[in-house]
């Protein structure tokens, strides 16, 4: 976050229930800087979940969000990208919009291959999934600064996902899945 904060960008944090549940503090820190929040499941599983499972890890995520920053999210990233198992039908459901990505962070090599991925991939409209749990993620954090100084060069603007997909004024509807690689969905 700091990071962002030095860089004046505001980015779209897809968060996990249980991880609230521990760090309510830290949720509060993102909202409080303005960035957007979404749902990411309560326990990130990929198995499949039978309707209460789902239920409960959508829901639960959701309330605990709106427990900590008084705003219900409308936002779903599923763990994975899984989009069969339960949770985006839950999701839906609930009147969210599933979101993906068009590029993932690099997870080894060095801080040159990872902001080389990012560049190289661009494109306007993308998304950039860069993780904070799962493993050491200091390539990224050291990355991520010339990643936006690069893009920000090339001209790009970076904003949050409501901001992308101008939810209040486009025709996405909840129950979508936002690949962000169909142009249809960004006027």
């Amino acid at each position: 976050m700091n990071i962002l904060q030095q860089h004046h960008i505001k980015a779209t944090f897809f968060v996990l229930g249980r991880n609230v549940a521990q760090y309510p503090h830290l949720l509060q820190q993102i909202a409080t800087a303005g960035h957007a929040i979404g749902n990411h499941s309560w326990s990130h599983g990929y198995q499949d979940h039978n309707f209460e499972l789902a239920l409960t890890e959508i829901q639960q995520t959701t309330d605990i969000v709106e427990q900590y920053t008084g705003h219900k999210t409308a936002l779903f990233r599923p763990p994975g990208g899984f989009l069969d198992n339960g949770l985006v039908a839950q999701a839906s459901a609930q009147k969210m919009v599933t979101v993906l990505w068009t590029i993932d962070d690099t997870y080894e090599g060095s801080v040159d291959l990872a902001v080389q991925n990012v560049i190289k991939n661009a494109t306007s409209g993308g998304i950039v999934l860069m993780h904070d749990g799962g493993g050491n993620r200091e390539l990224m954090i050291k990355a991520l600064p010339l990643v936006i100084s690069e893009l920000k060069r090339q001209g790009y603007q970076l904003v949050t996902i409501p901001h992308l997909l101008n939810l209040a004024e486009t025709h996405v509807r909840s129950g979508d899945v936002i690949d962000c690689k169909s142009p249809e969905h960004l006027n």
